[in-house]
């Protein structure tokens, strides 16, 4: 039976397990309850391995000449190093920003074959590196760049039925601050919502309004609303404690802060779905 709402989830920087979003799945789901949570199809998008393998060769030879802190050292190389490799030469043929984005447009097939409708409407969810990874698929795919030169992406490839944007601990400003003109993706619908979740002590996470006003495809102008959290588990005392230091950064899905807003923004999207029907 076809789905009714379509939620895609990209993952951060460093090293991932294939169930990144075990963690989110699992809260937001419960939060939904069994009717809505039901006829959510749902695809991650897990773009890591591309890089990971040589990561993996790099780290083997530079821990050999046991560097002090090398756990520090081991967040930082694949962290960063996934953030400098997906942009380095968008443009060529087999780059890793391409190889990316192919990730993305075979999780979009998936998620469009589940629902069954080209109108049914979708939700994005993305964390750090993600953020900047899906802003410029989506700027690709609406202006026929990238994967998408020469190719015609269907209206819901076109995010043509994006309802809601959720991103958190994003650092799109890390990779936009340098250029002389910061411009965020146009506006794919007039419903759109692109809602940006930060923990004011995450340095890797950044409010989006600030970086361009004035102007339609301004940050300002696109991007809903910026929302401080504080990005913890709320049942762990150590967890609490983490969440006044950057490591709030990896905290966001487990957080009630997001999790809560959400659950409540799907939930009433769904019952317009509802109504449409009706």
């Amino acid at each position: 039976m076809a789905k009714r709402i379509g939620i895609l989830v990209l993952h951060g920087m460093g090293e991932q397990p294939p169930d990144f979003d075990h963690d989110l799945k699992a809260k937001l789901l419960a939060r939904l309850g069994d009717t809505v949570a039901s006829d959510v199809a749902w695809q991650n998008v897990y773009y890591q391995p591309i890089m990971q393998h040589n990561q993996e060769e790099v780290w083997k030879r530079v821990a050999a000449q046991q560097p002090r802190w090398m756990n520090s050292r081991r967040f930082f190389l694949y962290g960063f190093s996934d953030a400098a490799t997906y942009e380095h030469s968008p443009g060529a043929t087999d780059s890793v920003y391409k190889q990316v984005h192919e990730v993305i447009r075979e999780a979009m097939d998936a998620l469009q074959t589940e629902l069954g409708d080209e109108n049914a409407p979708l939700v994005i969810f993305a964390h750090s590196l993600g953020c900047q990874v899906i802003s410029n698929y989506i700027w690709d795919a609406m202006a026929g760049k990238g994967i998408w030169a020469g190719r015609s992406p269907s209206d819901f490839h076109r995010f043509k039925t994006l309802s809601y944007m959720f991103t958190a601990g994003c650092n799109i400003p890390l990779f936009v601050s340098g250029m002389e003109n910061i411009e965020a993706i146009n506006k794919p619908n007039d419903n759109f919502q692109w809602l940006n979740y930060y923990d004011k002590d995450d340095f890797l996470g950044w409010p989006l309004k600030p970086l361009s006003t004035g102007f339609e495809n301004s940050y300002d102008a696109i991007v809903t609303q910026d929302i401080p959290i504080n990005a913890h588990r709320s049942w762990n005392p150590l967890s609490w404690l983490a969440s006044w230091t950057p490591a709030a950064h990896t905290m966001y899905w487990v957080a009630d802060g997001l999790i809560n807003p959400v659950a409540k923004h799907i939930t009433s999207l769904y019952g317009e779905q509802g109504n449409d029907k009706q």
